[in-house]
């Protein structure tokens, strides 16, 4: 199954304190060991977790891809990780007409795992080939755009280096 810019539409619960947790959150997170915040309000990938967890329990093979609130900078492109929470909890993004959330793939990693699935996981910058020149980042570190180019590859490379992917096999 491909699950392609999906996962963040899926059922997210806003949970106003770690100490207050819902049921249904409370069993996937001690059954799956899954970390939290250490305090106040934060957004739970709920929809995405279950649909993990039913994928490795059929047995059926995935990729999955999406904005995560912890993605990976590839080690020679670390420049991109400025300004960027790389261990954060999901995130609301608001479109017209609808929000949905970044993901926390480390969550979606370990209820596979958890359950038998062998995982592997990576940048979806590094996946798509794009590497790191030093055109790219100037552009993306300048963040000034003098040509339709530039300004391309600074929308690329900011909106990119969010997104991960995880193969469970």
């Amino acid at each position: 199954m491909i699950f392609n810019e999906v996962m963040g539409d899926f059922d997210t619960w806003t949970i106003p304190d770690v100490k207050d947790l819902p049921i249904e959150a409370e069993k996937l997170i001690r059954r799956y060991g899954l970390e939290l915040p250490r305090e106040g309000p934060f957004n739970f990938n709920y929809g995405a977790l279950k649909i993990v967890e039913a994928i490795s329990q059929s047995g059926t093979k995935a990729l999955i891809t999406e904005h995560s609130s912890d993605p990976i900078m590839p080690d020679t492109m670390g420049f991109l990780g400025r300004d960027l929470n790389t261990d954060g909890f999901p995130r609301e993004i608001k479109l017209n007409g609808h929000s949905e959330f970044t993901v926390r793939f480390s969550h979606l990693a370990k209820v596979a795992r958890a359950l038998g699935r062998d995982v592997m996981t990576g940048s979806l910058i590094e996946l798509v080939g794009v590497a790191d020149s030093k055109k790219m980042r100037f552009i993306f570190l300048a963040r000034a755009c003098s040509t339709d180019e530039q300004e391309v590859i600074y929308e690329l490379l900011d909106h990119i280096r969010e997104y991960r992917w995880l193969i469970i096999k």
